[in-house]
């Protein structure tokens, strides 16, 4: 598990997936610093010409107290209460690097994982590993490896976010904001799992590295589709086919925008049981191959 461990971590392509998605980030940050900077100047603009100062000035600096800003998490979070006292008390700048989060890891999974089995069934190198491990063993620990992965690349890119944050934006609190980071950065690396699971399914399927990537794009745009028979309805009511719906992962990711509460452990569940599902098929379908 180490030698996998440090092979993956110390391999080009982990280099370059980290190199990329902390790029990204730093990126993402500094757009997202030029939006809102330019907006609270324009608070305080709009406060000064009604004669305010002061204490009311320092307070529009912080956009999450614009009147605006609340009603719009009000809005979007609907009759939840508890999750519209989430979104206010986190900063936005974290909850923007989670939405991107849940918008680009999939395929970042995809491109560090695809073939993280097909390249062993392709170089048939199993054959010499099997004497000298378990399945179970190897596979965890391939599984390993590429979560840990995942975990710095979060984890940097976290860091870079929450540095442009402190160093930019006034009414960034250092302790808060870096709470607000832990709260949400533990949700991805659930939500990533998840993702890993079924990356590891098609790359046991497959017998090479290029059809693996295939395949797996082929499969991520499916399920990406299938999220949106959760719209098939009749009344609030779902059709038998709208349950289809709770087989992709994507269709999931909304109950982790909420607070500790039923939908969110549903959603962490659903994660859960696509990473147990997706480890069992991958060593099943090895063991059962001739390699």
């Amino acid at each position: 598990m180490r030698l996998e461990l440090l092979r993956t971590l110390g391999s080009l392509r982990g280099l370059l997936v980290i190199m990329l998605y902390v790029s990204a980030s730093a990126l993402t940050g500094v757009f997202y610093v030029y939006v809102v900077r330019g907006l609270e100047e324009k608070a305080i603009e709009m406060v000064a010409q009604q004669g305010g100062g002061g204490m009311a000035a320092r307070d529009m600096v912080d956009i999450t107290k614009v009147p605006a800003y609340q009603s719009m998490i009000d809005n979007y979070a609907g009759d939840d209460k508890a999750k519209a006292e989430l979104w206010k008390n986190t900063p936005p700048i974290v909850l923007f690097s989670f939405l991107i989060a849940l918008w680009f890891l999939p395929f970042l999974v995809m491109v560090t994982a695809h073939d993280v089995l097909a390249r062993d069934n392709e170089l048939r190198t199993l054959r010499f590993i099997r004497p000298r491990t378990s399945m179970l063993a190897w596979v965890a620990g391939k599984f390993v490896a590429q979560t840990a992965l995942i975990f710095l690349v979060t984890v940097l890119s976290g860091l870079v976010i929450y540095a442009i944050g402190l160093a930019k934006l006034e009414s960034f609190n250092a302790v808060e904001g870096g709470l607000a980071f832990a709260t949400f950065w533990w949700r991805v690396l659930i939500f990533e799992i998840g993702f890993l699971g079924i990356m590891f399914v098609i790359s046991a399927a497959c017998r090479t590295s290029f059809t693996a990537i295939i395949v797996s794009a082929l499969v991520l745009f499916t399920l990406w589709l299938v999220q949106f028979f959760s719209y098939w309805k009749e009344g609030e009511e779902l059709k038998p086919g709208g349950y289809l719906a709770y087989l992709s992962p994507f269709f999931h990711k909304d109950g982790l925008w909420h607070a500790l509460d039923k939908t969110m452990w549903i959603s962490l569940g659903a994660y859960g049981l696509f990473t147990v599902i997706g480890i069992a098929l991958s060593i099943y379908w090895l063991q059962e191959r001739e390699i």
